[in-house]
């Protein structure tokens, strides 16, 4: 064997990759553990190069990507571009799922997102887990953070649907298909209006067949209500409604979420000192004023009440009173007391509602 080739297998093998032979078997190909599916088509968001940056910053993970829109000038190595469009995709499906059916909003592509293992199965031969996902989000360290919650002991990991990964096996990918009593049937989903089949169904699926399934915290994922806080069980069920039983981040009155040397963290304020938790990625559902170039920066901060990106000096959030100063420029909130007072406040109205409904 060359030692070329012999040195290159070394160094992937450093960093755990996969092997695999070609079909000749006659040489080596190297390949990253992860990869993520994200079909996007019309005009991409204004926002799109925060989400190209941070897929760049995980060489480590491979992204492929299935546009109609163009390709960054600046491409990179780990995303794999694949100019097509909705129709295409669409036959794609029926065909490698068997059953007919119509797309005729790329919405819809939300309830397909389990059936991406089979649809997309000639891209995904040799990883060891697939995910689907959103746009509207900022990776941290994937890989890492992978490694950290131990991944191979589950078949699914994380039950939201905009950043979930699926064990890539035959069993986890027609998942899907498995009929489970209270949930709907694939080829229902197929045939009708977008029912949250990737998140509601497919998390019941996984439950009653006795998956292992990681539903631990995993991402920030953010609502713009009183500030930038993480999504919590009240704020599902008000929104969405829907019951959520499952481990939610607490939300602190002072918080800031911050892209740190690639990481994705939380800086808040516990009494009197500044803590730090890290999550994968952080969803943030609004666009945002984008600024890829601050990708390259050691600190920004994401902020939805500047509806932007700003680079900040670390030692900032690292003493409590600059922390508290850009807490007020970046994620203000009323005081503690007036928000209290707003609840209890909410809370008689509802009473006096429903005893004048009686």
């Amino acid at each position: 064997m060359p030692p070329a080739l012999l040195a290159d297998i070394h160094r992937h093998l450093l960093r755990n990759e996969t092997y695999f032979f070609d079909r000749k078997g006659k040489r080596y190909y190297s390949m990253n553990k992860f990869a993520v599916v994200i079909p996007y088509f019309g005009k991409l968001r204004s926002d799109f190069g925060m989400w190209y940056e941070s897929a760049r910053r995980n060489c480590d993970v491979d992204f492929f990507v299935f546009a109609d829109d163009n390709e960054p000038k600046d491409p990179a190595p780990n995303v794999k571009w694949h100019s097509t469009t909705l129709a295409e995709v669409n036959a794609l499906a029926v065909q490698k799922i068997g059953v007919e059916f119509k797309l005729s909003k790329a919405y819809k592509l939300c309830d397909l997102k389990p059936m991406y293992g089979v649809i997309f199965e000639d891209y995904l031969q040799g990883y060891e887990y697939w995910a689907y996902g959103d746009i509207d989000i900022i990776y941290g360290h994937i890989s890492e953070y992978m490694e950290r919650i131990d991944y191979r002991k589950y078949e699914k990991i994380n039950h939201a649907g905009h950043f979930c990964f699926i064990k890539n096996d035959s069993k986890m990918n027609c998942l899907f298909k498995a009929e489970v009593p209270g949930t709907r049937s694939y080829q229902d989903v197929l045939q009708s209006a977008n029912v949250a089949f990737d998140e509601v169904d497919m998390n019941k699926k996984a439950r009653a067949l006795q998956i292992a399934f990681y539903d631990g915290i995993f991402a920030a994922d953010i609502m713009n209500e009183a500030g930038m806080q993480c999504v919590d069980a009240k704020m599902i069920k008000e929104a969405f409604q829907r019951y959520n039983s499952m481990p939610m981040p607490k939300n602190y009155h002072y918080q800031l979420f911050v892209c740190e040397n690639g990481g994705i963290f939380r800086y808040y304020r516990h009494f009197c000192r500044i803590k730090k938790e890290e999550f994968c990625y952080i969803h943030y559902r609004l666009r945002l004023a984008s600024r890829p170039a601050l990708i390259a920066c050691d600190t920004f901060i994401i902020s939805l009440q500047q509806n932007g990106f700003y680079e900040i000096n670390l030692a900032q959030l690292h003493r409590l009173r600059s922390f508290m100063k850009c807490v007020k420029t970046y994620n203000n909130r009323k005081p503690i007391l007036v928000e209290k007072l707003n609840a209890v406040v909410a809370i008689i109205k509802k009473l006096f509602k429903h005893k004048g409904e009686i």
